[in-house]
């Protein structure tokens, strides 16, 4: 113990006093490195505001790329709307070709009615005037009653003869040829009428013939009368002829008269089926404009689910349809137009996309509606793959055997 306090004792060394001269290095020391550091300091200040004129051209051109960004979204959406009126536009050329088939079929009809209907005057200039014709069927009719009338009273004056031819045999010749010119100028007044008295005719040629035949009159007259016998039977075949001219007229007429009223009737028929023809097309562009006014508006929803789908499919199957009943009815095709089958499909595929709906839930919707073919002959692939991806792709392909 007494060895260790002695060492410590011994190691125990009397304070120094501070150096002036090194005192003064150190201070020296300590400004020049507070002069750097203060230099420093400036140099970092100096960087920072060139760091923060950095950052506030940067906040610039920050907005400036927000104004474009927005400015590309305004022009996306512009162009989206050019591609819808460009497909109206393709819808409305396809509508106007529709018309103008229409406008065409519309020209030829009427046509063909000019031919007809100058067919028609033709033949009514050619054809006997129908107002001659009648007054001449008149004429004949009242000229028959009078005919009618005076071979009655012929026959009566014949009766008359032979009674008294009967009674008073020995009567002479010069009477009994007085009375017989008396009756041949009675039959001189009727040639020159025509009707249908052949009958009648032939009933006079009986009774004359009767008369001739008489043992008692043909010994009185002898050969006169056989010659006054057929002197009359000549101007009966001539009455004969008349009325056979007259009723070769009358059938003549009636034939004519046939003949205008088909050509009447046929004009009227195809008449009726070209305004008929005319009013189911101006329908069927009705329906078509009204079905795709009825698709833009449920396309322009926001929202919707499987049921307004399988409602725009119902729609186009019904617009397919009427168009295929028409054609039928028209006797000339009248197929809805491809390109606004296609459109109708795009349609509903762009409505799935926007309403977030199943591809296949749709796909099936439009199979059962529009059929395999129908279909195949509409989608778009490239659509579907930009809209539902590969998968979907893979199983129109395999469903609808596309290559």
């Amino acid at each position: 113990m007494v060895e260790r306090k002695k060492s410590k004792k011994q190691s125990a060394k009397p304070k120094r006093e501070p150096n002036t001269s090194q005192l003064f290095n150190k201070v020296n020391t300590v400004s020049e490195s507070t002069k750097a550091l203060s230099r420093e300091i400036k140099g970092m200040a100096k960087i920072f505001k060139d760091n923060q004129k950095v950052l506030v051209s940067m906040s610039d051109m920050m907005q400036s790329l927000n104004l474009a960004m927005s400015q590309m979204q305004k022009q996306a959406k512009q162009m989206d709307i050019i591609e819808e009126d460009t497909q109206r536009l393709f819808a409305g050329l396809n509508q106007v070709k529709v018309h103008e088939q229409f406008i065409s079929k519309l020209n030829k009809q009427t046509e063909e009615f000019d031919k007809k209907i100058a067919k028609i005057n033709e033949n009514q200039k050619t054809g006997p005037k129908t107002n001659e014709i009648i007054k001449s069927i008149a004429e004949s009719k009242a000229s028959i009653q009078n005919n009618s009338k005076m071979i009655m009273k012929i026959a009566n004056r014949v009766d008359e003869v032979k009674e008294k031819m009967d009674k008073v045999p020995t009567k002479t010749e010069g009477n009994l040829t007085s009375q017989i010119e008396e009756l041949r100028e009675n039959i001189k007044s009727i040639t020159n009428r025509t009707g249908d008295i052949g009958k009648d005719m032939s009933n006079l040629k009986n009774e004359i013939g009767g008369i001739v035949s008489n043992p008692k009159i043909s010994s009185l007259i002898g050969d006169g009368m056989k010659t006054f016998k057929s002197e009359i039977e000549e101007k009966i075949s001539n009455i004969s002829n008349m009325i056979d001219r007259s009723d070769q007229i009358a059938s003549e007429f009636h034939r004519k008269t046939d003949k205008v009223m088909q050509e009447i009737q046929g004009v009227k028929g195809v008449t009726n089926k070209a305004s008929d023809d005319s009013s189911k097309e101006v329908m069927a562009i009705l329906k078509l404009n009204e079905y795709q006014s009825s698709i833009r508006m449920q396309a322009e929803s926001k929202y919707g689910d499987i049921k307004d789908v399988e409602k725009m499919a119902s729609q186009t199957t019904e617009l397919i349809n009427l168009f295929d009943k028409l054609s039928i009815e028209t006797d000339d095709k009248i197929p809805l137009p491809h390109e606004v089958r296609k459109w109708a499909v795009g349609k509903i595929f762009d409505c799935a996309d926007k309403w977030e709906l199943r591809f296949s839930e749709v796909f099936n919707i439009l199979v059962d509606n529009l059929g395999r073919e129908l279909l195949k002959e509409s989608i778009r692939i490239p659509q579907v793959r930009d809209i539902f991806g590969i998968r979907a792709v893979d199983e129109i392909r395999n469903e609808l055997g596309i290559s």
